[in-house]
């Protein structure tokens, strides 16, 4: 899947493996409507490359997905 423009996607139940995350597009944000969005709705993350180096607040981020046990979906994915 080609790079997604976060700032319009819509995750909700999508599958998105393979998606690669950028800082470009995807923002402080947006990773936060990721993170509702993944609790809220099933989201697949195998393989997807989540790079938010320099992301304000993405340890919270990170540490709500393993917390609220959604590790499996995020096994492959690369922080």
């Amino acid at each position: 899947m080609e790079n997604v423009n976060a700032k319009s996607a819509d995750f909700r139940g999508s599958d998105v493996r393979g998606t690669r995350f950028t800082r470009t597009n995807l923002t402080n944000a947006n990773l936060s409507n990721l993170q509702y969005q993944e609790v809220m709705y099933p989201t697949y993350f195998d393989n997807a490359i989540i790079n938010y180096t320099n992301f304000t607040g993405n340890n919270s981020f990170k540490q709500k997905i393993y917390k609220e046990g959604y590790s499996e979906q995020f096994k492959s994915a690369i922080f």
